[in-house]
């Protein structure tokens, strides 16, 4: 096998070790450099989206200016972009050069492109899922307590005795109903409290 495959390739044959170590050196790369790309990728992304104006966080300078800077940074090419980066690299991965050296680049060089992708994807998501998000019930009461004071009571959903102990959501989720009667009675004078009604 080997000198079949000296015949074919004899120059991979003879530096196959340094192939080896090249393949490895590339898969440290690309993989720590992806993994790092996604991470702020990712949160740019999601900082775009929600500072959007009509977001849930609108910040129309925060958005601009990120917005602004990752579409600098796209448009820089890539080998230029190294260029740039070489005294920041330095500082910052202690050498310009050999793998450690090209990692830094290469995350500075994706992040905007993934951010972009993030950004793009999560605009597609239909704004009436959004909404209904916000306005569902349960713990997203919250949202209505923003525009209105106000004060959340969890009523029966902790006695043991009934199994009432799950979340809300979980699929074995249940209410003790034996003490919604309080619970009405606990409405109603909070109504009476309000209006300054005594009923006694």
């Amino acid at each position: 096998m080997y000198e079949f495959l000296q015949g074919i390739i004899p120059n991979v044959v003879k530096t196959f070790p340094e192939l080896t170590k090249a393949f490895f050196q590339t898969l440290q790369m690309v993989g720590i450099s992806a993994l790092w790309s996604a991470v702020f990728g990712v949160f740019f992304g999601v900082v775009l989206v929600v500072t959007a104006p009509g977001g849930i966080m609108e910040n129309r300078f925060v958005n601009s200016v990120l917005d602004k800077v990752i579409n600098v940074f796209r448009s820089i090419p890539f080998v230029i972009l190294i260029a740039l980066l070489l005294p920041l690299t330095r500082v910052v991965m202690g050498t310009s050069i050999g793998t450690k050296g090209a990692m830094f680049p290469l995350v500075i060089g994706t992040i905007p492109f993934f951010s972009r992708q993030i950004h793009s994807a999560l605009c597609e998501v239909d704004k009436g899922v959004i909404e209904a998000d916000l306005q569902m019930g349960g713990e997203d009461f919250a949202f209505y307590q923003e525009k209105v004071p106000g004060a959340m009571v969890l009523l029966g959903v902790r006695n043991e005795a009934c199994d009432a102990v799950w979340p809300q959501h979980h699929g074995c989720y249940k209410v003790d109903e034996s003490v919604l009667v309080k619970g009405a009675a606990l409405h109603v004078q909070t109504a009476l409290d309000f209006l300054g009604v005594d009923l006694q």
